[in-house]
């Protein structure tokens, strides 16, 4: 969700409608992340069958999307 959101925003970069489209996009993406990766590392944690190396995968990734999300709004 947020890949599309960054690729539309970088593709139309002086249309106000897609700006308002992508920018809450990107929100909702780190709210979703924002509840989902807590989630995961407990499940994660918890059972040895979740532990796959596509799921561990997705857990670093989306722990990467939120540090530097966090590092940039605080730059």
């Amino acid at each position: 969700m947020s890949v599309i959101a960054i690729a539309a925003l970088s593709g139309l970069p002086h249309d106000e409608l897609v700006w308002q489209f992508g920018a809450w996009a990107l929100v909702v993406a780190a709210l979703v992340l924002l509840v989902g990766l807590p989630v995961a590392a407990y499940s994660l944690v918890r059972d040895a069958r979740t532990r796959t190396w596509p799921r561990s995968i997705a857990f670093a990734a989306g722990t990467l999307y939120m540090t530097l999300l966090v590092v940039g709004t605080l730059l």
